[in-house]
């Protein structure tokens, strides 16, 4: 009997910086699991090549009881960084909180099925019921991997408007403390602009996460949502840069 070959699972774990604020605990959970996965999925490609040598009814079952553990360890990997994506969402949470609480929903949906998950593991007997259960996951996994990347991106969104909140709270104060000469006027002015095209760009990322999806392939739209941010946060910089110039003026 042939086996279908174990997914895997391309989550990038550790790629994006947007979750620094996020406690050890639930980074530190992710990269357990993901050891626990491969080593699971090393015993698979053994048992694999055993079985592929001996064929025997011996070496299948063990080649599928290798199969369902490494699917068990696979589902709790990703519910894992479900939960590490989750928590990493709430140090920003309040600059959009409605938005930031669908998504954050939205994960916690999706983990909850993935918790459920072992229990149809269990039942999975022979390599009809291991075809159905894979073809059962792709089809969540695309929602799940819709989910996962508008978090990261709306995790991002809500940092960059929240240095330009601060940004915005600096100025007024400048302004009501200091008599400003139109050399300082120009600069706050070209700061004001400069601020709302960083607006422009983080509002045309939330838009990229708007992307339908179909049913058979995953749309990743993170790839054009992240270059929006990066020019936003290119921006961010260069006013911080002119702030600083600014503020050595009333220094």
């Amino acid at each position: 009997m042939v086996f279908i070959l174990i997914f895997l699972i391309g989550l990038n774990f550790f790629s994006t910086n947007s979750h620094a604020q996020v406690s050890n605990e639930y980074f530190n959970d992710v990269s357990y699991q993901q050891d626990l996965y491969n080593q699971s999925y090393d015993l698979y490609l053994g048992k694999k090549q055993i079985h592929s040598q001996y064929n025997s009814i011996t070496t299948e079952k063990e080649l599928l009881d290798t199969i369902k553990t490494a699917l068990t360890n696979r589902e709790i990997l990703l519910s894992s960084y479900l939960l590490h994506l989750r928590a990493s969402m709430d140090t920003y949470k309040p600059i959009s909180p409605d938005l930031t609480g669908q998504v954050q929903q939205q994960l916690l949906n999706h983990n909850l099925w993935l918790t459920n998950q072992s229990k149809q593991i269990d039942k999975i007997q022979n390599k009809i019921q291991l075809d159905d259960y894979n073809q059962t996951f792709f089809q969540r996994y695309i929602q799940i991997q819709t989910s996962m990347a508008t978090s990261r991106i709306q995790n991002q969104i809500n940092h960059q408007q929240s240095v330009v909140n601060q940004i915005k709270d600096l100025i007024l104060q400048l302004k009501a403390e200091h008599r400003l000469d139109q050399q300082a006027q120009n600069w706050i002015s070209q700061i004001d602009t400069n601020l709302q095209t960083c607006q422009l760009y983080l509002a045309e990322a939330y838009k990229e996460t708007q992307t339908k999806q179909n049913t058979r392939k995953f749309n990743d739209f993170y790839p054009d949502a992240i270059d929006q941010i990066s020019k936003s946060k290119q921006i961010l910089t260069k006013i911080i840069l002119d702030l600083q110039s600014l503020l050595k003026k009333f220094s």
